[in-house]
């Protein structure tokens, strides 16, 4: 209880001076940035806001080196900067493609020189019910949406280290901060581009450098075409905007810290799941062990899933030998057919999955330059992609009976940023974004027998982040009260589960 009450405070401080600073800069703007000569990699620059942003910066100084798939398109915005007597250059770049944007920023650097300014604009959108999107394109927005930010400052970042100069601008959206309805897949990878940002943010301040700054912009509905045909009420836009430039909070946070705050003091009555079929991923140790014996003693069937068949075999022993009902299946999280297959086996050998427990995860805690790409890539698949595919597996079944619940184990870390957190900041997020777009989904449709549930744990004992030290205070927004409250040194000594 006590702990509960100072992280309130601790919230309430934190607002009361983001309202403070948001409320000055309404009345007086800070000053505007002097890009003059700056090398700007922009982006998705063949249309829409990219082109806006591309001819904007071309006009104010910058040279602007335009990133397009659409070469066509790309070209024109190249040679409407060139017409007006400005500097820009032009390369066709697949987004989505790790191998392509390395490709690309060396002939860049060579060409070019060193990018001064990195602004992730390209993305995509399905706009798609969750169970009508395609895998691939499920893929492909993450891959754009998210997964692309991570390579483009990669290939620039350091540079900017040498000098201590630069800026990365992430272009995200309102739909990376709320969930929104047939928005699945691009929710989760706006919620994971915000974290990206928000990480990497505190990251480069721990680490002192002062002089790279980045910058999230998270734009509402906005008429480029990319949105055509959606439908949104003037006033609601209206208000969102005002609200959301007065108070420059995250509303949905707020609003989640006090419900849980009042449910501390008045519980809600504890759902029965006697009878239930539980799929449990990472139930081979830490919290889904622990998860997996605690719904089993109250009547559920676990369905225990995890990649250390040894562990995993263990924790259904466990179960059985206090006379409860278990199953244990090997499966590679990071793998959309291996989740599949096991799936398949699920629903033929123990039944319909009524309750499905995304819990598998893992994490690095390396510096994002000191983390390897396969790590990254690691990270989002079985922290965030693999809540897609078990969803989409088990998700129809209780679509028919108006009955289920989907939990999503995401953490702390999918609300702020953490510094040496970049990649499972970022996969946190996105866990975070899908689940709060299937729930907005779910009640659309009128679905009101299928409930879903975000756990945000903060750092556990577990072994999972051994070595983490950690203040008892919450984070802060505020770098100054990052350090104060040990969140810019949490990650220094970690060692992780062994």
């Amino acid at each position: 209880m006590g702990f509960v009450v100072i992280e309130l405070l601790g919230l309430v401080g934190t607002v009361v001076l983001l309202i403070l600073k948001s409320f000055v800069q309404f009345f007086i703007p800070p000053s505007r940035k002097d890009i003059t000569g700056e090398i700007m990699f922009l982006t998705g620059a063949g249309s829409g806001l990219g082109r806006l942003m591309a001819l904007k910066f071309a006009r104010l100084g910058a040279t602007v080196v335009c990133v397009d798939i659409n070469e066509t398109s790309n070209d024109e915005t190249v040679q409407q900067i060139k017409s007006e007597g400005f500097k820009a250059y032009g390369y066709k770049c697949d987004c989505s493609s790790r191998e392509d944007i390395y490709r690309v920023a060396e002939l860049v650097k060579k060409q070019v020189g060193d990018v001064t300014m990195l602004i992730n604009n390209a993305g995509i959108v399905s706009g798609k019910k969750f169970l009508e999107t395609e895998d691939w394109m499920i893929q492909k927005s993450m891959d754009i949406n998210t997964m692309a930010h991570f390579w483009t400052t990669k290939a620039f970042l350091p540079s900017m280290m040498e000098k201590n100069h630069g800026h990365i601008v992430t272009i995200a959206s309102t739909a990376g901060l709320f969930g929104v309805c047939g928005l699945c897949d691009y929710c989760a990878s706006k919620f994971g581009a915000v974290g990206f940002d928000e990480s990497l943010n505190m990251e480069l301040v721990a680490l002192q450098k002062d002089g790279i700054h980045t910058t999230v912009v998270c734009p509402f509905f906005i008429n480029t075409g990319m949105f055509d045909g959606v439908k949104s009420s003037t006033f609601s836009t209206a208000i969102f905007h005002t609200m959301a430039r007065f108070f420059g909070v995250n509303s949905t946070i707020c609003s989640k810290v006090i419900r849980s705050f009042a449910e501390t003091i008045f519980p809600p009555p504890r759902k029965n799941i006697s009878g239930e079929i539980v799929f449990l991923t990472g139930a081979g140790s830490g919290l889904g062990r622990l998860m997996a014996l605690k719904f089993a003693k109250l009547g559920a069937t676990i369905a225990c899933v995890d990649i250390n068949q040894s562990a995993n075999e263990g924790v259904v022993r466990e179960i059985k030998s206090l006379g409860f009902n278990a199953h244990g299946f090997k499966c590679d999280c990071s793998s959309r057919e291996e989740i599949y297959r096991v799936a398949e086996l699920v629903k033929k050998q123990v039944g319909d999955v009524t309750m499905l427990i995304n819990n598998a995860g893992i994490v690095s805690g390396k510096k994002f330059l000191e983390t390897e790409d396969w790590m990254i890539q690691k990270t989002m698949e079985v922290n965030t992609m693999a809540h897609f595919w078990t969803t989409k597996a088990f998700l129809p079944s209780m679509m028919v009976k108006n009955y289920g619940h989907v939990v999503t184990i995401a953490s702390s870390a999918g609300f702020f940023g953490v510094p040496g957190l970049c990649d499972y900041c970022a996969s946190k997020f996105g866990a975070a974004g899908f689940d709060e777009s299937l729930n907005m989904e779910l009640g659309a449709l009128k679905k009101d027998g299928i409930n879903t549930t975000v756990v945000c744990p903060y750092f556990m004992n577990t072994g999972m982040f051994e070595g983490v030290k950690t203040s008892i205070l919450p984070t802060s927004t505020y770098h100054a009260m990052g350090d104060f409250f040990g969140i810019n040194s949490s990650m220094d000594e970690f060692k992780g589960r062994t």
